[in-house]
């Protein structure tokens, strides 16, 4: 009975608790994902969902009081674990962790290798992996293959694919990501190649854009397609939507790797 009075005097004195936690979610926008939330946006109070809006990027802040710490954690763990069963599959990490960073974390504890080839991105894709201190303890390099002939003299893209699908096409990034793969010896190695505009020079849709990643057992390729952007809101969308694909594929490519 005491602590019931106590805990009532605290309640009443402000002698809350107060936890917080950011979830991350890429690929989804803030109105496609407050429509799959929406039930949950709308009636939670405590706790309580907060988005905020980044490019191709959302977080979620929750927040949640109570008397007791562990209380308002058990809290945050049940409405996490409702946001995860609605948009689970667009969900990358927590806090201020960006997805460089979480692509590095993840690839450090699988104990895997990571190297790039980069044609529309310029380096984009690495100079985000190499502003975090101790990058190269996962990623190798980046061969920023522009031109056709860097291409084939860099990454032994052959000349003739070249000459019949062009520079922007996912048999050419398939080619530029093993080209890589081999390069750097690395376990795993992501390629962009595509038209960032404002004019197409092969044929294709300005904003057309493959990424093809290569591991052990095989190379995958992504065809992706940015028709409303710019030239610089194309390539930042393209090294962000490759960052993504390797963290959707990373526990494959161990997988495969310890085989």
């Amino acid at each position: 009975m005491k602590r019931i009075i106590a805990d009532h005097f605290d309640h009443l004195l402000g002698k809350e608790t107060i936890k917080s936690r950011t979830l991350r979610f890429f690929g989804i926008g803030e109105s496609a994902l407050n429509d799959r939330l929406a039930d949950l946006i709308r009636t939670a109070r405590n706790p309580s969902v907060a988005p905020y809006a980044e490019l191709a990027e959302v977080r979620l802040r929750l927040t949640a009081k109570a008397l007791d710490e562990q209380v308002a954690l058990d809290m945050l763990d049940a409405l996490e674990q409702q946001v995860l069963a609605e948009v689970g599959s667009h969900f990358y990490g927590y806090g201020e962790m960006s997805l460089p960073e979480v692509v590095l974390d993840r690839c450090r504890e699988a104990g895997l290798t990571l190297s790039a080839a980069e044609s529309l991105t310029g380096g984009a894709f690495a100079s985000g992996l190499t502003d975090i201190q101790g990058a190269s303890d996962v990623f190798r390099g980046s061969a920023v293959v522009y031109a056709d002939a860097a291409k084939v003299n860099v990454l032994g893209v052959p000349q003739t694919l070249l000459d019949e699908q062009t520079a922007v096409s996912g048999d050419v990034a398939v080619a530029m990501a093993e080209g890589a793969r081999k390069l750097y010896q690395t376990d795993l190695a992501i390629a962009l190649t595509g038209e960032a505009g404002p004019t197409s020079n092969s044929g294709q849709a300005v904003g057309t854009v493959y990424c093809a990643l290569a591991h052990s057992g095989g190379t995958e390729v992504l065809e992706l397609t940015y028709p409303a952007f710019d030239r610089g809101m194309i390539r930042l969308r393209s090294v962000k939507d490759a960052y993504f694909m390797l963290l959707q594929n990373i526990s494959l490519a161990d997988e495969m790797n310890k085989k």
